[in-house]
C-alpha cells in the first residue's frame, strides 16, 4: 500500500499536520480534557482530506493512554485511516510528552 506515491504523499502530509497540531499540546496537563481537546483539533484536519477525497474513513483514539501515562504527561495517541481507493486501514501512531513530540507511521 505505501508503495503508492499518492497513499505514500498523504501519510507523509497527514504526518505532519499531526504534529503541528499536537506540538500546542505539548505543555498542557495530561487529562481526559486534553485528550478532548486534541482531538478537536486533529479531527477537522482528517475532515478536510475526507471531504477533498483523500481518504474514506477515519479513526481517533487515545486508549492507548494509561494512567501511568497521565502521571508521567504522556500522551499516546493513533488515527486510524483508509485511503481512497483501498481497503486496507492505515496507522498514524503519536506520543505527546513535554519532552519531545513523536509521530510514527
Amino acid at each position: 500500500l505505501l508503495n503508492r506515491v499518492n497513499v505514500r504523499r498523504l501519510l507523509i502530509a497527514l504526518r505532519r499536520e499531526i504534529r503541528q497540531v499536537s506540538n500546542r499540546f505539548m505543555f498542557e496537563p495530561a487529562k481526559e480534557s486534553t485528550l478532548q481537546a486534541l482531538e478537536a483539533s486533529i479531527k477537522p484536519i482528517l475532515s478536510r482530506y475526507k471531504s477533498q477525497g483523500g481518504i474514506e474513513i477515519f479513526r481517533i483514539d487515545f486508549s492507548g493512554t494509561t494512567q501511568s501515562d497521565f502521571d508521567n504527561k504522556t500522551i499516546r495517541g493513533q488515527v486510524f485511516i483508509v485511503p481512497t481507493t483501498s481497503l486496507e486501514f492505515l496507522s498514524i501512531d503519536f506520543v505527546v510528552t513535554n519532552k519531545a513530540n513523536f509521530v510514527s507511521g
